[in-house]
């Protein structure tokens, strides 16, 4: 027992000293009064194990004696060893049960994903069982990269740049701010951080820390996994939602109050627990997630509000770590960057994080609890969905982000595991998706105020009015892009004038724009908000799609969209073969119309002018992706059409008339249309037909290294090297 009583004062009388160097080496009055507290709550163990004035000072005077309130606290204990008996420390009793309280809450409202649609097993998806980590790309020497010019286009390439996950970031800086487009994951990566950190916190088997740095997938070229980074232990989180927070904010009028983010985060909190959270992240720190800057209007200058309010809460709270999340393009402009902060933007997923995010998909399919597919069922959908994403380079290309990449598992499991062959059905699907997200009745904040569906706020009949705005909205920001890559900017007062329009028009309804703006800015779907003012569709091929169905059923058909496509191939392509795709498989007649309008005359009669070139090979592209090429057809004019566009893919193969990319779609063409050159296909025996070069002898000749004369004999090449159908034929033999 003496040997026990000893170690427990050697304990007692190392931890009163850790606390009073801390209490002694802080200038900050709500902090010294934190450490003065808790050497005061240990006084009475101290006296018990009969510690004295001699015992704490020893080997620490210069801290102890020094330091006002230490020797107050050492006071006090002398009091305690010889005038009174030990007094119970007045401590919040509470404060584990209230802290396990908030955990509790959070972790069990954050592992929740709402998933579009109305299937019973939607609403039981958990985000800890779906979750895959995510990369990032940042350079390598983020403060070079803040003192070089932003303009300055060479220096930007030439900066060398680091491939890191988020949480491998997060566990480096103690402020971030981590960027990213539509859909790239950003809140979901904050709601899963804070997610483990809560479980952790609580002892959870299945969300803590082994679940937030589970090892990433394999990639190309590193075949190392080892565990992400997180050297922080089990941080209390704090999430906020900004958007939320700037709606509290008083007007610019006003002087911003001086903690107010800090009072922001109390609204939510047992009135009881503010006090020893603030303790906790005052004195231990802890993690704050900041959500959605981009999403602050920053009318009224509410973005300015919340830069000074997040600013000055990193000021209060020193042994915080910071994380915010912003959309790229939203926080570009100088003046809206936070000081202090580092950042890291998030990549497309690579294939093997797809792969990876479909296997723990279906696996938690496979659980009692959500779909209850069996094991076997579960792995071959996986396989099956995995393969597709391997072979279909624009599924695959849709699918690197992980909102999308979400939307097609959706998709493939309310297809029964399986997905069209063609991408216009995929797209379809995917979009009737997003629209009816759209559509779903909303929770909003705590109190779980339900808000109604858009088409019953515009007091519409049905969502075919609203997907006729969509249509419109992406025909228009199609057209008048001037980047060729990504989803076109679509001013925020365009969207909500062509709601307003269509409401009055239909049914007559009297919206206030400025509460259809609120309204929408609560709500995700196919238009999601893109910085101040702005928005956006999720990805451009939904854009492409909308603008070719608006081209389809809105204007001259197929005359507009051939005229397009023909004047500006690189910005119509993809909308010109997405309109061929549809109309293949619900209109034959104008799918047949089409191709015929975008190639009308023969290759022998007219000269190689670009539009006939690009109407040409976009009929020919569209006969062979729609899969309509290899049908065999009757002899009629749509026979005359396939046989034309025939003649202008070998055309554009024989002559180089573009560029090597759009000769390689001509020839896949010819080739499934019936290539007729000689040297490329069967002899009627079924042998392959090859065409030969002879080469005679003309004597001895200099090659190889030592430019030695040497003499071959005469011998034969083949015009064409072996085709695919050749080739075949050797293997069928």
């Amino acid at each position: 027992m003496p040997n026990t009583n000893n170690a427990d004062r050697h304990t007692a009388l190392a931890k009163f000293r850790e606390i009073a160097e801390k209490l002694a080496a802080s200038d900050d009055a709500e902090i010294r009064a934190i450490y003065k507290k808790r050497l005061i709550e240990l006084v009475p163990q101290l006296t018990a194990l009969g510690v004295d004035r001699a015992n704490l000072v020893a080997g620490n005077s210069g801290i102890v004696v020094q330091d006002s309130d230490v020797r107050d606290v050492v006071q006090q204990l002398h009091i305690h060893l010889h005038e009174s008996p030990p007094v119970e420390p007045q401590v919040d009793r509470n404060a584990d049960a209230l802290r396990q309280s908030y955990l509790s809450d959070l972790v069990g409202r954050l592992n929740r994903i709402r998933l579009v649609g109305s299937d019973e097993w939607a609403a039981r998806v958990r985000l800890s069982s779906i979750y895959t980590a995510l990369m990032t790309d940042r350079p390598k020497d983020p403060q070079r990269m803040l003192k070089e010019n932003a303009n300055d286009e060479m220096a930007s390439r030439e900066r060398e740049m680091e491939r890191l996950s988020a949480v491998d970031v997060l566990n480096r800086e103690r402020a971030l701010v981590l960027l990213g487009g539509p859909g790239s994951g950003k809140s979901t990566f904050a709601t899963f951080v804070a997610l483990c950190l809560g479980g952790e916190c609580l002892g959870l088997p299945d969300v803590n820390l082994a679940a937030l740095t589970r090892p990433l997938p394999k990639e190309e070229g590193n075949d190392e996994v080892k565990p992400q980074a997180w050297d922080h232990g089990a941080l209390t989180p704090v999430l906020v939602e900004l958007r939320e927070f700037a709606a509290t904010l008083p007007s610019p009028d006003s002087a911003l109050p001086k903690e107010a983010l800090w009072t922001y985060i109390t609204t939510s909190l047992d009135p009881d627990y503010a006090k020893p959270l603030r303790e906790t992240l005052l004195v231990q720190g802890g993690l704050v997630l900041l959500d959605g800057l981009d999403e602050v209007p920053d009318a009224h200058h509410r973005r300015e509000q919340v830069k000074q309010a997040v600013q000055a809460f990193a000021r209060t709270f020193p042994r915080c770590r910071l994380l915010v999340t912003s959309r790229t393009y939203a926080y570009q402009r100088q003046e809206w960057r936070l000081d202090g902060f580092a950042e890291a933007e998030i990549s497309p997923l690579s294939r093997p994080q797809m792969l990876a995010f479909v296997d723990a998909w279906y696996a938690h399919m496979a659980s009692k609890s959500v779909a209850r597919l069996t094991p076997d069922e579960a792995d071959t959908k996986a396989g099956s969905l995995k393969a597709r994403l391997e072979r279909d380079e624009r599924l695959a290309s849709i699918a690197d982000r992980p909102l999308l990449l979400t939307l097609i598992a959706r998709l493939h499991m309310t297809k029964g595991g399986d997905l069209p062959s063609e991408r216009e059905p995929i797209y379809d699907e995917s979009m009737r998706m997003l629209i009816n997200d759209w559509e779903q009745h909303k929770r909003r904040g705590s109190g779980a105020i339900e808000q109604p569906s858009l088409t019953e706020y515009l007091k519409l009949s049905g969502i075919d009015p609203l997907r006729k705005v969509l249509q419109r909205l992406a025909y228009e920001a199609h057209a008048g892009q001037s980047e060729l890559k990504g989803a076109a900017n679509i001013p925020q007062t365009a969207v909500v004038t062509a709601l307003v329009d269509v409401a009055r028009e239909i049914s007559g309804a009297h919206v206030n724009p400025l509460l259809l703006e609120e309204y929408l800015r609560d709500r995700s779907g196919i238009l999601r908000a893109h910085g101040v003012g702005v928005y956006q569709f999720p990805h451009r091929t939904f854009q492409e799609y909308l603008a070719a169905r608006h081209l389809i059923e809105e204007l001259e058909f197929p005359g507009e969209l051939c005229r397009l496509a023909k004047a500006d191939i690189n910005r119509w392509r993809e909308a010109t073969q997405l309109a061929a795709a549809r109309n293949a498989e619900h209109a034959p007649a104008s799918f047949w119309e089409l191709i015929g309008e975008l190639c009308p005359e023969e290759p022998t009669t007219v000269p190689g002018v670009d539009s006939v070139l690009y109407g040409a090979l976009m009929a020919g592209q569209a006969l062979f992706e729609t899969g309509v090429a290899l049908k065999p057809q009757t002899v009629n004019a749509r026979t005359q059409h396939r046989a034309r566009v025939q003649r202008w893919m070998r055309h554009i193969v024989e002559t180089g008339a573009l560029s090597p990319a759009d000769r390689l779609i001509a020839g896949d063409a010819l080739a499934a249309l019936g290539d007729d050159r000689p040297g490329v296909g069967l002899r009627p025996d079924g042998l392959p037909d090859i065409v030969w070069y002879e080469v005679p002898d003309d004597g001895p000749f200099l090659y190889g290294d030592d430019k030695k004369k040497r003499k071959l004999p005469a011998f034969r090449i083949a015009k064409y090297p072996i085709t695919h159908a050749q080739f075949q034929a050797f293997v069928d033999a």
